[in-house]
């Protein structure tokens, strides 16, 4: 059986979402602003290494990695 030695701050794990959701909302804006001062199908060109992807996978790693260690702190134990 696994138990928590300070479960209180599994609490924590709540706040993932919304700041996932906060991160998506400034990929966008950000995007959008850039669209407004360089055309669309121009901007992938002007922003070389500026990759969609690699936006969402460094927020998708650093989200689990938030999560891992809000869980670490938690001190699970078993026995």
């Amino acid at each position: 059986m696994i138990r928590f030695e300070h479960p209180e701050l599994l609490w924590l794990l709540v706040l993932i979402p919304f700041v996932a959701a906060a991160w998506v909302y400034l990929i966008f804006r950000n995007r959008k602003a850039a669209e407004q001062i360089v055309p669309a199908p121009l901007l992938d060109r002007v922003a070389y290494g500026q990759s969609s992807v690699r936006k969402w996978w460094r927020m998708s790693i650093s989200m689990c990695a938030a999560s891992l260690l809000i869980v670490a702190i938690a001190r699970p134990q078993i026995g």
